[in-house]
């Protein structure tokens, strides 16, 4: 069952980042509810740094995903084992797309022109 749970929510990261986010690398993302959720980015002594929605959503994955493993904090209270891998399967899903639809997906780093 808690793997139904985990398919359902890699579906549902899937075409939740594949709806709002751009249509092509470079452009901007779209609105959500009529407002403009800007990418992460920065620049540190001239390199601008980009965190990609892929990036940030495998850091939350294996945040709970351990959790889940090794019951850390007893956060079973907090978040129900479907719980947890429903949030584990959405942003693996909306990993597997950031991935999959754009081409700059590894440029994490780069020099600033």
């Amino acid at each position: 069952m808690t793997f139904i749970v985990w398919v359902i929510g890699f579906f549902f990261g899937f075409l939740l980042y594949k709806s709002t986010s751009a249509k092509k690398t470079g452009e901007k993302n779209r609105k959500i509810f009529g407002i403009h959720v800007p990418s992460v980015k920065f620049v540190i002594f001239g390199y601008m740094i980009h965190i990609h929605h892929w990036l940030y959503l495998q850091m939350i994955s294996i945040f709970f995903g351990v959790i889940w493993m090794y019951n850390i904090f007893t956060f079973y209270e907090l978040f129900p084992i479907y719980t947890m891998k429903l949030i584990c399967g959405i942003c693996c899903g909306g990993s597997l797309q950031g991935i999959y639809y754009y081409s700059d997906w590894h440029h994490v780093i780069y020099k600033v022109k």
